[in-house]
């Protein structure tokens, strides 16, 4: 994921990880350094545990329009309410299996109200 962060990432839109295990906390890094032009990112059942290097990747690409965090450990609130500040062309958000509370969805609703949520298997906000 760095080498390809480092090589493309200038004109990379597109990119999923889902299901990697393997892919952690320094591939994140590569992807906040290099990739500032994502349209949408899947990192669906990744290692990542960085919360701020998360966090840091959506607001190093604000015109993220798919973003598929399920499964991933380390998403709390905070990295939800971040994602949803800085990235206003936002369309959906994945957060099946996450530490993300309705309370905080609510608040994501409202900073984001065209942005679709979806937990498991459906729709939590339109």
């Amino acid at each position: 994921v760095q080498l390809l962060a480092e090589r493309f990432g200038a004109t990379l839109e597109k990119i999923s990880l889902g299901g990697c295990r393997t892919v952690g906390d320094a591939s994140v890094v590569a992807l906040e350094r290099n990739c500032t032009s994502l349209r949408s990112l899947c990192l669906k059942g990744t290692g990542v545990t960085d919360r701020t290097a998360l966090a840091s990747l959506g607001v190093s690409n604000p015109r993220l329009r798919i973003l598929s965090l399920s499964g991933v450990k380390c998403v709390d609130s905070s990295i939800l309410i971040t994602v949803a500040s800085a990235c206003p062309e936002l369309e959906e958000v994945y957060l099946s299996g996450v530490g993300v509370t309705g309370e905080t969805v609510e608040l994501f609703r409202k900073a984001r109200p065209k942005t679709v949520v979806y937990g498991k298997k459906r729709k939590i906000s339109t």
